[in-house]
């Protein structure tokens, strides 16, 4: 059995059920996926739409409740750091005993190949197999913020390279042996909660000499960079196994898109839910004026300066009349 695992809350369901059919879509093998849903707000009906909508799949969908006090209580929260960013942490503590690996994914991820190979890979003595935050390109280290560079250059220096942490393939067995979620509690105090990516940066600072690195074009392709790196719709369908849309997501329309982003949507079309994500995706196009209002200011902006320009020519002018003047 290949076993999955995912966090997210309400908003994010029907985007998990396009990640998950992207991932039976794809599975070549006779073993059956089970997949682990960490959460703590879905009702029973969230998750009777996931099977309704995963039904012709050999795909086994399991509730992971996750009392949000755990983290909140301990942990910082805002606008930006939800709650449920936290919950894979606790995959050591709350997972079944006879789970020995893990794959966990972001829920704004689509698994575009078979898995098969990667998902058995040999952890060769190592506790995480993880994708470099690069996407593929060269990890400039220097440009992290500085108090990642306080907690982490030296291990920079030595050759690591900072990871994502939306695909981790997690040997369970080991990490059980040595962590729990109390290590990584301990891991923010010594950071003094200073973090810019709360659970990315503690994961990496815990683990920074226990992974073992795996093709990130292939395994966990961002999106926007390969889009921004001149590589086409076809490429990135024909060679990347997991295709990660971090930052602007697909779904959203108060974003500049491109073509590498079809590729989610084509796995969209193969759900039941295709037609309402559509229907909102349009609905949020047509109503929203973010793209409007931005144009707006781009000619007011444009107006300004023909105008500071037209005075400044003015000026010039002036002074060369007064300065013919004086030679005169």
């Amino acid at each position: 059995m290949i076993n999955v695992a995912t966090a997210l809350n309400r908003k994010y369901l029907l985007y998990t059920v396009v990640m998950l059919t992207s991932l039976c879509e794809n599975n070549a093998s006779e073993e059956s996926i089970r997949a682990l849903i960490l959460h703590h707000e879905l009702k029973q009906e969230d998750f009777d739409l996931l099977h309704e909508c995963l039904k012709d799949y050999d795909i086994e969908i399991e509730p992971l409740y996750i009392q949000p006090e755990i983290i909140s209580d301990r942990l910082p929260r805002n606008i930006m750091w939800s709650v449920e960013m936290y919950y894979r942490l606790l995959l050591m503590d709350r997972l079944p005993e006879e789970i020995d690996r893990i794959l966990y994914l972001d829920v704004d991820i689509i698994v575009n190949k078979d898995i098969r190979g990667f998902y058995h890979s040999d952890f060769e003595g190592k506790n995480l197999i993880v994708c470099d935050n690069t996407g593929g390109d060269v990890d400039t280290y220097r440009d992290h913020n500085p108090k990642k560079l306080e907690m982490l250059g030296k291990y920079f220096e030595m050759g690591f390279k900072y990871f994502n942490s939306g695909v981790l393939l997690m040997n369970i067995q080991s990490l059980r042996k040595e962590y729990s979620f109390d290590n990584y509690v301990e891991a923010f105090e010594v950071w003094n909660y200073e973090m810019a990516a709360p659970d990315q940066d503690i994961l990496n600072w815990v683990h920074w000499d226990q992974v073992k690195y795996a093709d990130a074009r292939k395994y966990d392709c961002f999106a926007g960079l390969a889009h921004k790196s001149g590589f086409s719709y076809e490429h990135v369908k024909e060679n990347s196994y997991i295709i990660h849309f971090t930052g602007d997501k697909p779904w959203e329309t108060k974003k500049f898109h491109h073509p590498i982003e079809m590729i989610w949507w084509d796995y969209a079309k193969m759900t039941p839910c295709y037609q309402q994500l559509i229907d909102g995706f349009f609905e949020k196009t047509f109503f929203q004026t973010d793209a409007e209002n931005y144009i707006r200011e781009i000619l007011d902006n444009e107006e300004r300066c023909t105008q500071k320009l037209g005075e400044a020519i003015q000026l010039n002018q002036r002074l060369l009349d007064m300065i013919r003047g004086v030679q005169s």
